[in-house]
């Protein structure tokens, strides 16, 4: 049989596993027979690669091993990648980190970690077949994977465990309609909404739909080098719990169970996050508050409605010379005077 290996290890956030999961997908989809192999991250979420039942392996990289490694060269590398083999039929990698630091005088912390395991990974892994750099519009690199076809329509529906969805059931017992509700992801405070922005978002929702139970989850403390959705302090997200009614604090969970919430839930209510592109994998539709740094581009065959700002800027991301960090204003779509406006559309969107 024909062996792929898609190697995507890339920054920790966990929508960048989801990406890697529905590449393989599409890959493994419209090629019957084909062993895929998915290269991730140790410190993202890459277990999640073990709750579909069609990859031929995941396998965690340990990214700061190769910052002081010898040269990069075969012989040196095959130590620091078993058990994975050098020669595949097809590679596909993810290489932007190399872009993403190009020209920079240094590197330090994940970036150097990643640029040292992808030039040991560069010249260790080879396709024999075919390999190409992974984008996000696989017809304009398939070309370089002959023989091999993709299914753009593939779907990633992830299997949890059963006793994480028991753990929910036992914990947050409820039969009423629900939504589970992410503050923000793992970028800086400027990219998501106000305070009082979200108090005015969640008691619009409240009002709508009667008896529904607002789960508010993520994760306060990165643990292990993962990432944490930690733009809003403790008090900020108590003051939240406090005014919203049926808001429940969901945060905390773990993986399984977090995952297991949302699955369980009518809809998964975000801005833009990685970690929210799940919510389709476990079959929950998304509503987003688009307006941040990136567009929304991940599809999977779930409702999805994007609640889209007005200014021709959005998304910030894609202009250079636009940086909004922890220091810095919100980026203008998450501004109260402007996301306020589009709560109407939120409650629509619900639907």
């Amino acid at each position: 049989m024909a062996t792929l290996l898609l190697n995507y290890v890339y920054y920790s956030a966990v929508g960048h596993v989801a990406e890697a999961l529905k590449l393989a997908r599409g890959f493994q989809s419209a090629n019957p027979g084909l062993q895929v192999h998915v290269a991730l991250a140790r410190r993202t979420a890459w277990e999640l690669g073990t709750a579909v039942d069609w990859l031929a392996g995941v396998h965690p990289m340990d990214t700061p091993a190769f910052v002081s490694a010898p040269p990069a060269a075969p012989a040196a590398n095959a130590a620091l990648l078993p058990p994975l083999p050098r020669h595949w039929d097809y590679l596909i990698t993810n290489d932007w980190i190399l872009e993403d630091t190009a020209g920079r005088g240094s590197l330090w912390g994940e970036d150097l970690e990643l640029v040292s395991y992808q030039r040991a990974a560069g010249a260790y892994f080879v396709g024999t077949r075919g390999a190409a750099t992974a984008d996000y519009a696989p017809h304009e690199w398939l070309h370089r994977l002959p023989g091999l076809r993709y299914d753009i329509d593939a779907q990633v529906q992830l299997r949890l465990p059963e006793d994480a969805r028991a753990w929910v059931r036992e914990r947050f017992p409820h039969e009423g309609p629900s939504a589970c509700v992410l503050l923000g992801g793992s970028g800086g405070p400027a990219h998501y909404p106000a305070t009082r922005s979200w108090v005015r978002i969640l008691r619009a929702l409240a009002r709508a739909i009667p008896g529904l139970r607002l789960y508010v989850t993520g994760v306060r403390r990165r643990v292990a080098g993962r990432t944490a959705t930690d733009a809003y302090t403790d008090t900020q997200v108590q003051t939240i719990l406090e005014s919203v009614p049926g808001a429940v604090d969901a945060y905390d969970l773990g993986l399984w169970r977090q995952l297991a919430l949302v699955e369980r839930a009518d809809l998964f209510l975000s801005p833009h996050s990685g970690f929210a592109f799940l919510a389709p994998c476990v079959g929950t539709p998304w509503l987003t508050l688009s307006g941040g740094m990136y567009s929304e581009n991940f599809y999977n065959g779930v409702p999805f409605f994007r609640v889209l700002p007005d200014n021709p800027q959005y998304p910030y991301g894609s202009r250079l010379g636009i940086r909004y960090g922890a220091s810095r204003p919100r980026v203008p779509c998450m501004r109260p005077e402007r996301l306020e406006q589009k709560i109407g559309q939120v409650v629509q969107g619900r639907l």
